[in-house]
């Protein structure tokens, strides 16, 4: 593996009014790279404590995240956290026992998870300044087993891009620290990048297609994809609630299994964790064997990612991986093709987009007076589709309450890319009159913007108007 490109840094925090003023003292404690167990084993000899390990983690985010190596992970730090770590201290001074099995174990958290308290934007200027009520039922679980959210990550504006993690809410791309000039994937890459940097000792993530297994493949992490009902995903901003998953990142599988055993199984809050609601959650820890791979049948498709565009670097360390679980005991089958393969998956790129459906749907049900007020448009990232999120004046939180729209805006293209197109028109509503196709500054009624420009965000005021759209993602009867 290669080396970090950070320096390892051997600090523990003393104690500073807020994260950017760290002054850390000298410890003994080595925070890069540190694990669950490291953390949990320094606190219990008095090598070190909770506070001196917030403070840590504070000093490396504020000293390689927008200085340095500019990460460009995080889009903001905890204010409370050294608060809830002399909490913690006092606990377990007077105890001598920790509170939960994550006890003082700092946390990545992506920013489509709901954190009481600390601001949620899913990665989108359109969600500024929304600071939740309540935690997301993940966060609290974690919370409740003594785990301190320490910051919030960058993320693919609103999950929607698996390649690489840039947002509105912060400007930048999110870089791999591994190799600055590589990209983190996407969407959690704010989470693989924080968590690979040692700024947290575990992350939580989210996937719907890809967002926690390609970011935790770029960063050299363990990332958990369960199966669909096994863990909630109640307070995460949806993408596509027919895929959506949520769950941990980690340097190593013994604390991805960690997290994970703290946020699986039954929620009442997310119908789709029903089938887990009679069934005991095992001890995953006890499947965790160095010889586990023994007499283990593996399935490998070449035939799903060998295509003319396939980079030959990826290929040839993939193949080296695939070698290891074969020298780790594992029978690999790799020579199966499934001949309706092409046919499987143009059959499954059409068909409704629940997007719009599920984030309404989300949104109304909050019932948060702490959502931004006013109108906003915005684009997902290398997306030529600006999209409205408005809240009508002076309603009640209902599903009728929240209008999302898709509208054209642009000069590089007369119409709406092909595979738009192909939905028709009734798919775009009239606001791209409206539009200010500029990242910073409102333009003239009439000039655009090259789209294809990844900043590319526009936004409009309070007092303009747009129509809301029943087209696109419209899935109520999903």
């Amino acid at each position: 593996m290669r080396a970090l490109v950070l320096t390892v840094a051997v600090i523990a925090g003393a104690a500073f009014s807020s994260p950017s003023a760290a002054q850390p003292a000298r410890s003994t404690f080595r925070f890069a790279e540190a694990t669950i167990a490291d953390v949990q084993s320094a606190l219990r000899q008095r090598r070190v404590t909770c506070r001196a390990v917030v403070a840590g983690y504070l000093a490396r985010i504020d000293e390689y995240d927008k200085r340095g190596p500019a990460l460009n992970a995080i889009v903001l730090t905890n204010p409370d956290a050294l608060a809830v770590a002399d909490s913690l201290d006092r606990r377990f001074a007077a105890s001598r026992a920790f509170i939960g099995p994550l006890h003082c174990i700092p946390v990545i958290v992506k920013d489509n998870f709901q954190t009481a308290g600390l601001q949620t934007t899913a990665g989108t200027l359109a969600l500024r300044s929304w600071i939740p009520r309540d935690d997301a039922t993940m966060v609290k679980r974690l919370k409740d087993a003594g785990a301190i959210v320490l910051a919030k990550s960058n993320m693919a504006e609103l999950a929607f891009s698996p390649y690489e993690t840039v947002s509105s809410i912060l400007p930048g791309y999110t870089k791999n620290p591994y190799a600055l000039d590589r990209v983190t994937a996407g969407s959690s890459g704010g989470t693989g990048a924080a968590v690979a940097a040692s700024f947290g000792v575990v992350g939580l993530g989210t996937d719907t297609g890809n967002s926690i297994r390609g970011p935790s493949a770029h960063n050299a992490l363990v990332g958990i994809r369960s199966t669909m009902g096994l863990t909630s995903r109640d307070g995460v901003v949806p993408l596509n609630l027919a895929s959506d998953i949520a769950g941990p990142m980690a340097r190593t599988v013994t604390d991805a299994v960690a997290v994970f055993q703290i946020v699986a199984g039954y929620d009442p809050n997310d119908a789709v964790t029903e089938a887990a609601r009679t069934r005991t959650i095992p001890d995953y820890a006890k499947a965790l064997k160095r010889d586990g791979l023994k007499g283990a049948r593996i399935g490998v498709l070449p035939q799903a990612y060998l295509t003319a565009t396939t980079d030959t670097e990826v290929v040839r360390v993939f193949t080296r991986a695939v070698a290891e679980l074969r020298r780790g005991g594992a029978t690999v089958l790799d020579s199966v093709v499934i001949p309706e393969l092409d046919s499987l998956r143009r059959s499954a790129g059409g068909g409704c987009n629940p997007f719009k459906y599920d984030l309404e749907r989300f949104l109304a049900s909050r019932n948060d007076t702490t959502f931004p007020s006013d109108f906003d448009i915005f684009s997902p990232v290398n997306s030529s589709i600006p999209l409205c999120i408005q809240r009508r004046a002076n309603s009640r939180p209902a599903p009728r309450d929240w209008a999302i729209s898709f509208s054209w805006c642009g000069k590089t293209r007369s119409r709406p890319p092909p595979w738009i197109s192909k939905t028709g028109p009734r798919y775009f509503s009239a606001i791209a009159e409206h539009s200010m196709c500029q990242p910073g500054r409102p333009r003239p009624q009439g000039e655009s913007h090259d789209v294809s420009s990844p900043s590319f965000v526009a936004f409009q005021s309070a007092k303009s108007r747009g129509s809301s759209l029943r087209g696109f993602g419209s899935c109520s009867s999903t």
